[in-house]
């Protein structure tokens, strides 16, 4: 991974923008179909998969319900993306305040 910042190489999809891709190009991708699978399951927020730069690897972050920080390395082979890591640290409680409305 480049070290140095550059905002501009970086990309990330949610589940959702994966369906509209697939909506806009009217057919299904072999590519996008083989990232549902890591999607399903449950979370604390979204699940977002990160493009850094040409998308050989792709990272997709999430918390768990047990509040663990989750890291899941991708590589493209062919034409579909598979696991090649995982990694699960400790996360923090976090709690969103409500607005109250008057």
């Amino acid at each position: 991974m480049n070290t140095e910042k550059d905002d501009d190489n970086v990309f990330y999809f949610t589940m959702e923008d994966l369906f509209h891709i697939i909506t806009l190009i009217g057919e299904s991708n072999e590519s996008i179909d083989s990232l549902n699978q890591f999607f399903i399951g449950k979370s604390m927020g979204e699940r977002r998969i990160y493009f850094f730069g040409e998308p050989k690897y792709s990272y997709l972050l999430y918390k768990d319900t047990s509040h663990n920080n989750v890291m899941v390395k991708l590589k493209r082979v062919g034409g579909k993306w598979v696991e090649i890591g995982k990694k699960v640290k400790n996360g923090k409680v976090i709690e969103l305040d409500q607005p109250k409305c008057n």
